[in-house]
Formats: structure tokens, sequence, C-alpha cells
């Protein structure tokens, strides 16, 4: 076989140590790149130490993946006429994360709550995509200035969380996506001060995205609130404000 109409993907596979047969692949028609960034997938093969490639093959180096495969060095990829970056110790498939305190880019597709939060924060990177539905949480501060590199569409999905308050962690993330990048639709109960609010959705328009926010509350300490109690983060709203002073109560006019 010299012809691939579609993808390679190699993976979770322990009992490999050599993937000869890629010596005879010559070319790999993937059909569907807006869709899939990655022609050839090939990672978390605990065995793998060799790899050898036709010098026919040409491929952009862009459509190749080959990480977390911990026996396989750079010296074990022969016959390839592109680089190949093979990674290192910090990178650890998506079920491994969470015990791995050396990772820091996790592979493959992570519902939120598969990992806790604090190994959310070590994650610099993950490759692949992230899930949150449903989640029990208010924000999305364990994900800030976290990059995801999609695989697919969307890279990242955020729907159906009741709890959901502050998004203002996604002005920090980055996604790297050729198409639309996000999904995100039913949280209700969303909620940030104007200027906040002008921000998230100029980030979730760039990622093709958009989301409705509530109007009848507002986020203190990721806390949900009534908007009366919220007179500082709505101060447009009020022609006066009140307060209290030596028991007396008076406006900000000073009546």
């Amino acid at each position: 076989m010299e012809k691939v109409n579609g993808r390679i993907i190699v993976t979770n596979n322990d009992g490999i140590q050599n993937l000869s047969f890629l010596e005879n692949i010559k070319e790999i028609h993937n059909q569907e790149k807006n869709v899939n960034r990655y022609s050839l997938l090939v990672y978390g093969n605990s065995n793998l130490q060799e790899i050898h490639f036709s010098k026919d093959l040409h491929i952009d180096k862009g459509e190749v993946f080959i990480r977390a495969n911990p026996k396989l060095s750079r010296d074990g990829v022969k016959g390839a006429s592109f680089q190949v970056d093979v990674g290192d110790y910090s990178d650890c498939l998506a079920s491994a994360a969470e015990g791995n305190r050396y990772c820091t880019t996790a592979i493959g597709d992570i519902s939120y709550e598969q990992l806790s939060a604090s190994t959310w924060q070590r994650l610099k990177t993950v490759e692949g995509s992230v899930r949150i539905k449903d989640a029990d949480i208010q924000s999305l501060d364990a994900l800030k200035n976290l990059t995801i590199v999609g695989w697919k569409i969307p890279a990242l999905t955020i729907v159906e969380n009741q709890k959901l308050v502050d998004v203002g962690a996604l002005l920090t993330i980055d996604i790297v996506s050729d198409t639309t990048s996000l999904k995100m639709k039913n949280n209700p109960s969303i909620c940030h001060n104007i200027v906040e609010r002008k921000q998230i959705e100029q980030w979730l328009k760039k990622h093709g995205a958009s989301s409705r926010f509530s109007s009848d509350c507002c986020k203190e300490a990721h806390q949900v609130m009534p908007s009366y109690t919220c007179i500082h983060k709505f101060p447009y709203v009020f022609s006066e404000i009140m307060y209290w002073s030596a028991g007396d109560a008076k406006t900000s006019e000073g009546n």
C-alpha cells in the first residue's frame, strides 16, 4: 500500500516497537484537513522505538504529530524528508495528566471534570480538545493562560453549565485552530459588567461563537447575586448611590 485516503492514527498500542509499514507509504491524502488538523498521528505508544518513513513521502510537517511515545527518540525516526518533533518528558496522555506532575502538555480529548483544578492550572497546552459540559464550576479560572491546539472542531466546548458565572479567563486562552474553534451555548448564569462583557463578546466573535449574558445578576467573588446588591458593578444604572454615615441615610449628592 503506497497511498492512504484519510488519516493514519497509531495510539495506545503497547505491543508496537517498530512502525516499519510507514516505509511503504508515499502519499497520505487527508480529505478533511479543514476539520482534522493532522494527517498522521502517532502518540501514547509506550514501547515504540523506531519509525521508518519513505523518503518519497512528501507531507507538510504541520500535518504530522508524533509525541508522548516515551521510548522514541529523534534518532529512532528514520528516512523522514521533514523535521520531526517527538516531544519530551513534559508530554503525557490526557488520561495520565492527573498523576504526572511533570506533564504540562496533555494530549487527547479531555472533559473538564477528568482533571482537578490544580492539574488544569499546571497544564500549559492541550493538544486535542477540551469539553466543559454540566460542570460544577462557577468560573473558568483553572484554565487561565491555557493553549489549546485543536485536532478537530470545536477545539473548546462550553455547554449546559448551569452554575458558570465568570468566563473572563477566556480572554487569556489561546486556541490554535484553522476553522471555527469554539462551541458555547446554554450557560444561563454568565454575568459580567459592561466592560468585561464587550471584551468577552469580541473574543467569542473572533472564535466563531457568541453567548448570552444574564442581566439579573452580577458576579462578586464568583457568586451569583441579585442585581440590586451590585450597585458598584453597574453604576450607570443608578442616578443616586445610597450609603450610610453616622446612622443617617444620605445620597451621593449629600441630601
